[in-house]
């Protein structure tokens, strides 16, 4: 496997976290194919050391479903996080922050791939979640606010979101990330 390793072996789940992590970062600087060549090998060695519905492995899923997407492959991409949405309710259950974070990265593959109504749908649910698991000043539940908002416009609801945005701005300033 590229990337990093431990002095416990390549599959010891300190070196999957950190090629997990190595993975997002090239991602992030733009080496998508990169990135997805780590991820893949990443989650089926994470599968293979702690089961497919243990937490880690859906981290590194949910990595891998942000590149796919950004790679384009939208439909591929909603699938793989419909999937890892499905596993993180049923090893975390439904109020765990994972558990809301994979549906809101679900939600932005819903929209990718190009079905607006069913992305807000999701994420007025898990904005709601949000809230009511962290609190409204959460930054999770912020951002959701932002994702929301900015499709709701998207959507044609214009005074939705500006409400949703201005409600979200004092929080946005005083939260620490």
């Amino acid at each position: 496997m590229a990337g990093p390793t431990s002095v416990s072996g390549p599959t010891h789940p300190d070196a999957l976290n950190s090629a997990s992590n190595y993975a997002r970062d090239l991602r992030e600087t733009g080496l998508l194919s990169e990135a997805l060549e780590v991820l893949q090998e990443t989650v089926q060695a994470f599968r293979d050391t702690t089961g497919k519905r243990h937490p880690a492995p859906l981290r590194a899923a949910r990595n891998l479903s942000a590149v796919v997407r950004r790679l384009g492959r939208y439909a591929e991409a909603r699938a793989l996080s419909a999937d890892i949405h499905d596993a993180s309710m049923s090893v975390l259950g439904p109020d765990h922050p994972e558990t809301l974070t994979s549906t809101m990265n679900h939600a932005t593959d819903v929209v990718a791939d190009g079905d607006l109504t069913e992305a807000v749908r999701l994420e007025r649910e898990v904005h709601d979640e949000f809230v009511r698991v962290l609190g409204a000043d959460h930054y999770d539940a912020i951002g959701c606010s932002s994702n929301l908002a900015l499709d709701l416009r998207e959507a044609g609801a214009e005074d939705e979101a500006g409400a949703l945005h201005q409600d979200a701005l004092p929080l946005c300033q005083r939260v620490p990330r």
